[in-house]
C-alpha cells in the first residue's frame, strides 16, 4: 500500500490503476485461499489414502496367514479330503486324496468329480447315516478299499451354498472285521441250533 501511495503521489499511477491493482490483489487472495483449502483437502485425502492402504495391507497379511494355516491344516490331515464347488468341480484336495487317486492336486483342480467317479468309484454301498456315503474303490496301488465319505456344505458370506468339503475314511479293515464277526455269529448260532 505504501508503494502504491508513493506511485500515485509521484504521478506515475492514477487512481484507476490503483483500483485495478487492489481488485486484482483481492481476486488473487481469493484464489490463493482456494488453493490453500484445496491443498489442505489433498493433504487430508493423501493421509486417508495412506491409512486405508495400511489397513488393506494388514487385512491382506491376515488373509495370507489364514490361507497358510488352512493349507497346512488340509495337507496335514491323514484322511483324504477334497473340496468341490456346487457344480462338482474340484477346488482343493490334500496329499492323502492325491495319493489315493494317483493324481497330483494341480491336475485335479478344476476337474469335475465325475471324472474321478468313472475311474475310481466302483460300487456304491448303503450307509445308515444320510450325511455319509459308503463305496468301494480301487486305489492307485490296485487294492480294493471300502471308503466312508462324509460331506459338509460350505457357504458364501451371503449365505449361498458355495460347495462341499468331502472327507474320506478308509473302513476296509473295519468292514472286514464286521463281516468276520457276522460270519462267526452265524456259525455260533448254527452250532447252538444243532
Amino acid at each position: 500500500n505504501e508503494m502504491i501511495g508513493a506511485l500515485v503521489l509521484l504521478g506515475l499511477m492514477d487512481s484507476h490503476g490503483v483500483e485495478t491493482i487492489v481488485h486484482s490483489l483481492d481476486r488473487l487472495s481469493s484464489l490463493l485461499a482456494l488453493i490453500m483449502r484445496q491443498a489442505d483437502q489433498y493433504r487430508d485425502l493423501e493421509l486417508a489414502v495412506r491409512e486405508r492402504t495400511a489397513e488393506l495391507q494388514a487385512t491382506r497379511d491376515r488373509l495370507e496367514e489364514q490361507h497358510a494355516f488352512l493349507s497346512t491344516l488340509l495337507s496335514s490331515l491323514p484322511n483324504p479330503v477334497f473340496v468341490q464347488d456346487v457344480h462338482g468341480r474340484i477346488l482343493r484336495c490334500n496329499d492323502a486324496f492325491s495319493d489315493l487317486v494317483g493324481t497330483p492336486e494341480h491336475e485335479l483342480v478344476g476337474e469335475h468329480e465325475s471324472r474321478l467317479r468313472a475311474a475310481f468309484v466302483l460300487e456304491p454301498a448303503k450307509s445308515a447315516d444320510p450325511g455319509m456315503e459308503e463305496f468301494e474303490c480301487r486305489a492307485v496301488d490296485g487294492c480294493m478299499r471300502r471308503m466312508l465319505a462324509s460331506r459338509a456344505q460350505f457357504h458364501t458370506n451371503q449365505g449361498q451354498l458355495a460347495g462341499f468339503i468331502n472327507v474320506l475314511t478308509d473302513v476296509t479293515d473295519l468292514a472286514a472285521a464286521r463281516l468276520e464277526a457276522e460270519a462267526s455269529s452265524r456259525a455260533k448260532s448254527e452250532f447252538l441250533a444243532n
